[in-house]
């Protein structure tokens, strides 16, 4: 039975394509079919975070309150 199963979730995604969605397993992401089960090679995921190549000026992303003015009947 479970074969079946199987083999009718891959002709399911040999006639729509697969229903990809994102899987996170360990150290490891990849897309996952959710009718067939088929893997994507994916990739690895490791501790080392993306380095900052330019620093910003912190003054130019402060929020400055701004004078309006509103003329009132």
């Amino acid at each position: 039975m479970a074969r079946m199963a199987t083999r009718l979730g891959r002709a399911v995604c040999a006639l729509h394509g697969h229903d990809a969605v994102l899987h996170f397993e360990g150290n490891r992401v990849m897309m996952r079919c959710t009718s067939c089960g088929h893997d994507t090679p994916g990739w690895e995921i490791s501790g080392q975070g993306p380095r900052i190549r330019y620093e910003g000026d912190a003054r130019r992303h402060i929020l400055k309150p701004r004078l309006v003015l509103r003329k009132s009947a």
